[in-house]
């Protein structure tokens, strides 16, 4: 849900939960880096940051497989 609400542009703010496991751990401290998450401090701020935008990134991995199936297939 994180990913959906950076795609918003909005503030998002993060509270911190026990459990979880080091790929969400991951997850988390990239989307903080990014300037895309805060922890909750018990009061609401306001930040901006780039929205993500992967499309560009996932087209190009799908055009690169489909092409590399198109090439295999003809040989």
């Amino acid at each position: 849900m994180i990913s959906e609400a950076a795609a918003t542009g909005k503030p998002v703010h993060i509270l911190g939960l026990d459990g979880g496991n080091a790929k969400l751990a991951r997850f988390h401290e990239a989307m903080q880096k990014a300037g895309v998450t805060r922890p909750f401090s018990g009061r609401i701020e306001t930040w901006s940051y780039p929205v993500p935008d992967d499309t560009a990134r996932a087209g190009a991995a799908l055009r690169a497989l489909a092409l590399s199936r198109f090439e295999h297939r003809e040989r």
